[in-house]
């Protein structure tokens, strides 16, 4: 999930998703799209419901500093791994398999 608001030249990006290891990601970056200043954060929650209540509370607190929800059209492609073994004589490799779908 992508999720952008704006104010004036000010925007405000948040990201939820589940990471290879399952747990559970809420990525937030900030800035001003006049200079290079901007910021960035990443929260591990406990679990979905967590996150999801992370974000609620990101976005509450948006609307209420005057930020609007900028709606865009984008497709977020899903990403299947199935691992691969490659055994080799010096080391055991685990690769990742990625399927489009």
């Amino acid at each position: 999930m992508i999720i952008r608001w704006q104010k004036q030249q000010e925007y405000y990006i948040v990201r939820m998703y589940q990471d290879l290891v399952g747990d559970w990601i809420v990525t937030q970056s900030w800035g001003n799209s006049t200079d290079d200043k901007n910021e960035c954060n990443q929260t591990v929650a406990k679990s979905y419901q967590d996150a999801r209540f992370l974000v609620r509370e990101i976005r509450k607190q948006l609307k209420c500093e005057g930020f609007r929800l900028i709606a865009r059209k984008e497709t977020q492609l899903g990403f299947e791994f199935d691992p691969i073994h490659i055994d080799s004589p010096k080391k055991h490799v685990l690769l990742f398999s990625e399927k489009l779908f």
